[in-house]
């Protein structure tokens, strides 16, 4: 696995998870 030669691409995808649940978090507390 190419972890060292990419770190960019897996940070942007994790926060890419992390902001589709907050999104989520947010449609649900302010629909």
């Amino acid at each position: 696995m190419d972890v060292d030669h990419q770190p960019q691409i897996i940070s942007l995808v994790f926060l890419y998870e992390r902001s589709e649940r907050i999104l989520r978090w947010l449609s649900v507390l302010a629909p």
